[in-house]
């Protein structure tokens, strides 16, 4: 199990270090696993929208490359790994947009690497929010509320992610 899981509802998700989910559909009390990268990927961040529409980032155990692969049923099945740095962000946190139908939201601090970027297709192309700026974590509670902290900073989101976006101010 790695340190990454999601929940939406009474759906619960975690990765592993082997490349594979595990879900539930009844808050844990039955599993299921699938396999969206090879087993020496870790699954490194996974979320998931109300549709069951999700997004998997993996990073190779040996070259430290990046995957990300796509569900549409809830994580039964995955599309082909590919590998690609979501809006050429190395990812520290990967976050659902509630009130979204396929908005997500990816930060991270990894130097050259660093900043945040949207998605409103579930995955498939990426909006580059901002960059140069290291985001450790990445929350939203609607598509006009968003937060993310960095090292001894805290950002408010502006804008709306079911419209037009203005970006990232520092807090």
């Amino acid at each position: 199990i790695t340190n990454d899981f999601t929940r939406n509802g009474d759906k619960v998700w975690f990765g592993t270090s082997h490349g594979r989910v595990f879900r539930s559909t009844n808050n844990g009390l039955n599993w299921a696993v699938s396999a969206p990268f090879a087993t020496n990927v870790l699954v490194s961040n996974i979320a998931f929208a109300d549709n069951g529409t999700g997004i998997a980032v993996g990073i190779e155990n040996t070259s430290n490359f990046i995957l990300l692969s796509r569900s549409t049923d809830g994580g039964a099945t995955w599309s082909t790994a590919e590998y690609q740095i979501p809006g050429g962000i190395s990812p520290n946190a990967l976050v659902y947009v509630p009130g979204t139908v396929r908005t997500f939201v990816v930060s991270g601090a990894r130097l050259g690497f660093n900043g945040t970027a949207y998605t409103t297709d579930g995955g498939l192309t990426w909006t580059l929010l901002d960059q140069l700026v290291q985001h450790l974590e990445v929350a939203f509670s609607s598509p006009t509320n968003g937060w993310s902290g960095g090292f001894n900073r805290m950002f408010k989101f502006n804008g709306s992610l079911a419209g037009s976006v203005t970006g990232l101010a520092e807090d």
